[in-house]
């Protein structure tokens, strides 16, 4: 027998003079950064203060790139622009500066997603891509073995989009050669029937000149 179990879901402090929601978030203890589609934060959860020792507000309009080690930045930029137009959800490891301007490694989810607000001017409804980033401490006994790692992580995805464009442009050029190949082909092809054709108009005009002199 199911039990008389009933909430009243008006009676839960969802409001915003609760703070339910600010409880909440404080009790995450992860690092929560919203990001604009450019990459600007908009919101930073109060753990930054105790994850990189940086206040939330001092993150609040800043870009996310910029607190990250700059061997790092080139992957994040790539998978950024990339999973930003898919909207797809992805993880990396990154480093992000803190305020005595060491780095500490960080492992992260980003979550596109599209939050609808109303156009004050107009009335109408428009969507904003926004991501949501969640970081947590990435733990290793060495500093340098994840240095170490980042830096094959990051060397690995960059030789891995560099093959892929030399691929691309080697197909390119294969397809450019046997393109200008065939041309010639058929130039050749052409100037050859059309030697042909003169050669033969040429002793067709012989061979009647020929006969009209015998008969003559």
């Amino acid at each position: 027998m199911a039990p008389n179990f009933h909430i009243e879901i008006e009676s839960l402090p969802l409001d915003r003079s609760s703070k339910f929601h600010q409880k909440v978030v404080d009790g995450i203890e992860d690092l929560l950064l919203v990001l604009a589609e450019d990459g600007r934060i908009l919101y930073a959860s109060p753990k930054s203060l105790s994850l990189i020792q940086v206040k939330p507000e001092a993150l609040v309009g800043h870009y996310v790139s910029t607190y990250m080690n700059v061997d790092d930045i080139p992957v994040f930029l790539m998978e950024w622009k990339e999973n930003m137009a898919l909207g797809s959800t992805w993880r990396a490891h990154h480093r992000l500066r803190q305020r005595d301007d060491t780095y500490k490694p960080f492992e992260s989810t980003f979550k596109p997603y599209t939050d609808n607000v109303i156009d004050k001017v107009t009335g109408s409804r428009k969507g904003t891509k926004l991501c949501l980033m969640t970081s947590r401490p990435y733990q290793i006994t060495s500093t340098s073995l994840m240095d170490s790692f980042l830096e094959h992580y990051t060397t690995n995805i960059r030789l891995t989009n560099q093959l892929a464009q030399l691929k691309g442009e080697a197909e390119d050029f294969y397809d450019n050669t046997m393109s200008k190949q065939n041309a010639d082909t058929t130039v050749q092809c052409a100037t050859f029937k059309l030697e042909a054709t003169t050669t033969t108009a040429t002793a067709t005009t012989t061979a009647t000149t020929t006969v009209s002199v015998s008969m003559t």
